[in-house]
């Protein structure tokens, strides 16, 4: 008794004739076997040919439904599937989940061939790759601000691109991915459908499904490739840097010493500044009744902005490289569309968030790299980004 999972498969006359079928595919996905009688199954021997518009691509079938008769333990007897680029042939039978095909060449044939009784279900798709006629190039180098590539805008599309991240200086580089893509096939345990390839200069590797990325070029290049399949709304979020240690976070790099900032603000300095930035012109009061401020009153102020450069919170600067602010900011407990926190913008150095830059030049766009999740924090409504404070002293920042 033959069955294809948990189709029962009655006895047919198989045709004798082959029947071939030309497909030629570009780089995105085009349907090139399915069944033209479906629901019925396909009952005879048939074959496909497809070839790639570019003679040095090489061909790539998927095929999303894959259900040949089953009748242990000899199942390839009643139907196989026979998949020829000319280098190799990959046989295959019974049932596959999302099968996915390498070929090594611009061609490939895919036949079916059946006896009496045999059959089965079949939709496939096919594109060529090639390495692509354009790339993004993005050059880095410690010291300067991180790059953020989110791709794509529009999620749900047959999209590709490439982008290739390079060190300015002699120093490496690091790149960090979030990730949601199609997991890995069951069949097989390889991306199939949403594909991003890494080559951090030790050959390129493949990543799928919601894992984090952490890379550090070997030497001083990194190439990322992304793949996206229609209808999966698969998409990335990335920061690349450039890092003079082995921490793929710069600022965990860079030495810094402990300052007593218990004073600052309090009297001039020895030694004055040429202009307004980093001059604290506050005095003893606190803001009453909405009056404004004068420029770098509080410099310790941060704007948090969306990543379409929306203010819609503060937050304080409380040590070189961490912010506090309310953990209703980045809470979703209140309202379910507040941004993620890691996709926030943080906005240092402005007195006015209606205006782009200070007269000094002091506005300073940032990154939030990392944020700190404490439960028993939310009862007093506090979040603060970064794991360690170095023993900060607040009172610095928010006086007594």
């Amino acid at each position: 008794m033959l069955h294809w999972g948990i189709i029962l498969v009655g006895c047919a006359i198989v045709q004798s004739s082959l029947q071939a079928t030309y497909h030629t595919v570009g780089d995105k996905w085009a349907n090139v076997v399915q069944n033209p009688k479906h629901p019925q199954p396909l009952m005879q021997n048939s074959r496909w040919i497809i070839n790639a518009t570019n003679p040095h691509a090489r061909i790539r079938v998927l095929c999303t439904d894959f259900r040949l008769a089953v009748s242990p333990p000899n199942s390839c007897k009643y139907a196989k599937v026979i998949f020829d680029d000319g280098v190799r042939k990959e046989v295959k039978c019974e049932a596959q989940w999302d099968l996915l095909v390498q070929g090594r060449s611009s061609s490939m044939s895919i036949e079916l061939q059946v006896t009496p009784g045999g059959g089965g279900f079949l939709n496939c798709s096919a594109k060529q790759i090639a390495p692509p006629a354009e790339q993004e190039v993005i050059d880095l180098q410690p010291g300067e601000p991180v790059v953020r590539v989110a791709f794509p805008e529009v999620r749900g599309l047959d999209q590709l691109k490439v982008w290739k991240f390079r060190s300015a200086s002699e120093d490496k580089i690091s790149l960090q991915c979030t990730m949601g893509m199609e997991d890995r096939a069951r069949s097989c345990d390889k991306c199939v459908k949403d594909i991003l390839t890494i080559d951090a200069g030790e050959g390129p590797k493949q990543y799928c499904g919601s894992d984090k990325v952490v890379v550090i070029s070997k030497e001083k290049e990194i190439k990322m490739r992304f793949e996206t399949f229609p209808g999966t709304q698969a998409h990335i979020d990335c920061i690349a840097q450039g890092i003079s240690g082995s921490d793929p976070n710069e600022y965990n790099n860079v030495k810094y010493s402990e300052e007593d900032s218990s004073e600052f603000g309090a009297v001039r300095g020895t030694k004055p500044t040429t202009c307004l930035c980093g001059i604290s012109n506050k005095n003893s009061k606190r803001i009453i009744n909405g009056r404004e401020s004068t420029e770098s009153k509080y410099p310790f102020m941060v704007s948090l902005r969306t990543p379409t450069n929306l203010h819609f919170c503060g937050a304080s600067i409380i040590s070189p490289i961490h912010i506090l602010t309310a953990a209703h900011c980045v809470s979703k407990i209140a309202l379910k569309n507040r941004p993620e926190p890691e996709t926030l913008l943080p906005v240092v150095g402005t007195n006015d968030r209606m205006k782009g830059w200070s007269p000094c030049f002091s506005t300073l766009l940032l990154s939030a790299v990392h944020f700190i999740k404490t439960p028993e924090l939310y009862k007093n409504d506090v979040r603060y980004y970064h794991p360690t404070f170095y023993g900060v002293d607040l009172k610095s920042v928010f006086g007594d």
